[in-house]
């Protein structure tokens, strides 16, 4: 009976182990938004739930079987971490973009004109701003949205400004699928305006100083956990 039960308890941390590394993002978002601990912490402390999921999962193993009983503490931990970031890693990847500010250093040298291109619907509010030039039928742009509306969420201060130069009905609608209307949001003229902006890689986000100088520039997935803990912390 007794073997039985520790042998249930170990299949239970171990599915709690995958559930958690499947749903990797989901709680991510949970611990940012209702935790306040942060994109980079958060995602470390998810990742170190699996492994211990793990390790607790193998002690019961072995601890159910006579010939594994001995075995002891200081084997079994390397063991199950080494299982535990496997699991987490095979299920949630993870990249090398992940973590560190990254920046290719593309200058918004255009920055001047957006007020005139956008017939003065954006003004710039002489602090921190967010410049985020997104497409509709971008797949990375959706993703990006999806992390700057959880960053307003959680409690970020400088404002971001979107901008678009698609239909106005269909932005109206990427914005509501992606629960975005709220945010602050441009039309450019026309797509030759947009690219003269934003380039020729989308998301194209700029983080402009108060002077409206670029300080950051992100493109496509490269605005990570590192940066959105850093647009957290900027202050106007």
């Amino acid at each position: 009976m007794k073997q039985f039960l520790f042998l249930f308890i170990a299949l239970s941390f171990l599915t709690s182990a995958v559930v958690l590394s499947f749903y990797f993002e989901d709680a991510l978002y949970f611990s940012v938004l209702n935790l306040n601990l942060g994109w980079v912490l958060s995602s470390i402390l998810i990742r170190f739930l699996v492994m211990l999921l793990v390790i607790f999962s193998l002690l019961l193993i072995f601890k159910s079987f006579n010939k594994t009983k001995s075995i002891l503490l200081w084997i079994t931990i390397p063991i199950g971490m080494v299982l535990g970031f496997f699991v987490s890693f095979a299920i949630s990847p993870i990249y090398d973009i992940d973590y560190g500010i990254l920046n290719d250093q593309l200058k918004l040298e255009t920055f001047a004109d957006l007020s005139v291109d956008t017939d003065e619907t954006y003004r710039h509010s002489e602090g921190y701003e967010v410049i985020a030039f997104l497409d509709v039928g971008c797949a990375h742009c959706k993703m990006a949205l999806k992390k700057l509306n959880a960053n307003v969420a959680a409690g970020q201060i400088i404002p971001i400004h979107l901008f678009f130069h698609n239909d106005s009905s269909d932005v109206l609608n990427f914005l509501d699928k992606s629960n975005s209307a709220d945010l602050t949001h441009h039309h450019l003229k026309s797509e030759g305006l947009f690219i003269e902006h934003a380039g020729f890689e989308f998301p194209s986000i700029f983080l402009i100083n108060p002077q409206g100088e670029t300080i950051y520039h992100w493109v496509g997935d490269e605005m990570n956990y590192s940066a959105l803990d850093y647009l957290l912390s900027l202050e106007q």
